[in-house]
């Protein structure tokens, strides 16, 4: 429980770059998985952060990180591209979303209390700062109606948590 912890991008350490903004509300959001390892604690967390975003940058060739805002196992959420950069992780739903990504491997493990508790607020704390529509939908990065069911993202282990997140989201 508790109140929800987003870290920003000075504090666990990002590059600077310059991410497209795109500011008005987006009426649909995307739930991703890194489908990586699992940090452990804050200082760890911040590490994987720097991994990924290098990762995308200099692998991907991304601008930077995919997601908008990614969830530690610990609960407390980073700060990727923020809440108005534009999203670079659900192909062909970038213009109209956000992409909210959880680190580790949920096909492999369930997630944990934690993100589980976080993810809903963070959704929440987007809608009344205006990144996300009120009216929300709430899916899978699989749920994509550009390309459905192409991935199993964000994995096995965190699909059947979608509804009860989307049933929180919409109270």
């Amino acid at each position: 429980g508790g109140p929800m912890i987003l870290v920003s991008r000075a504090e666990w350490g990002s590059q600077q770059t310059k991410v497209p903004v795109a500011a008005d509300g987006k009426p649909e959001v995307y739930v991703h998985h890194v489908a990586g390892r699992t940090p452990v604690g804050a200082d760890d967390e911040a590490k994987h952060m720097r991994e990924l975003q290098a990762y995308a940058i200099g692998t991907k060739g991304y601008i930077d990180m995919d997601y908008n805002v990614l969830i530690g196992p610990s609960g407390r959420c980073y700060e990727g591209r923020g809440y108005f950069g534009r999203s670079a992780a659900t192909l062909d739903r970038n213009e109209v979303s956000r992409a909210i990504c959880l680190m580790g491997n949920l096909d492999q493990r369930e997630p944990t209390a934690a993100q589980l508790a976080a993810l809903p607020l963070v959704i929440a704390d987007m809608v009344a700062k205006g990144s996300l529509r009120p009216d929300v939908m709430v899916r899978g990065h699989y749920q994509n109606p550009a390309h459905p069911n192409a991935t199993i993202c964000p994995g096995r282990f965190m699909i059947p948590h979608l509804d009860a997140v989307r049933a929180e989201v919409a109270a």
